[in-house]
């Protein structure tokens, strides 16, 4: 009987068990300016998400994606009002590897346009301009020098539910030593 009971437990506590969500930044460091064609080595972007592996695969996708802010991209998803319209289109991030994501971003009126687009690996730009003629323009395209430094803000705080797996746990060995000596 204790055993059907010890079995039906950690099943259950397994059961609970969940990915926990993690909070990462992301820094990519080194590109080919657009403008000059060099590199610039201490070219810099980054971008800032939150995760849940929600299938428990171990990769993140866009359906995972929480929170995500890029420049002025904010996400997860896509969304227009009026006149600014943001979208992250599409996430994929398996840890131990750089984060790929396509992401823009524009607002557009009578008076200007700003505009600001990501496709990790490929290229990154930056722009405004305005009905008076002024201007400016970053653009970067990544090489094989870019690096891309992935930096976890998750804190290590136990679940309850491991709490709970740890209870089961200390029962089952209890109720084993309780036996062997009974």
């Amino acid at each position: 009987m204790l055993k059907k009971l010890i079995v039906v437990g950690a099943l259950a506590a397994s059961t609970l068990a969940h990915a926990e969500v993690k909070d990462l930044q992301v820094v990519f460091k080194g590109f080919i300016n657009e403008r000059t064609n060099t590199f610039d080595p201490n070219g810099r972007l980054q971008a800032f998400f939150s995760v849940d592996d929600l299938n428990n695969d171990g990769n993140y996708s866009l359906d995972e994606v929480l929170s995500f802010q890029a420049g002025s991209i904010t996400g997860p998803g896509c969304g227009e009002q009026y006149p600014v319209y943001s979208c992250l289109s599409s996430f994929s991030y398996t840890p131990g590897n750089a984060p790929t994501f396509q992401a823009e971003y524009a607002v557009h009126d009578e008076f200007f346009y700003i505009s600001q687009s990501w496709n990790t690996g490929v290229s990154y730009s930056n722009s405004f301009s305005s009905e008076w003629g002024n201007s400016y323009y970053l653009g970067y395209r990544w090489t094989p020098e870019t690096k891309a430094y992935v930096l976890s803000a998750t804190a290590a705080v136990p679940e309850p539910e491991q709490y709970a797996m740890l209870g089961l746990g200390l029962a089952g060995l209890l109720a084993f030593s309780r036996r062997k000596r009974g």
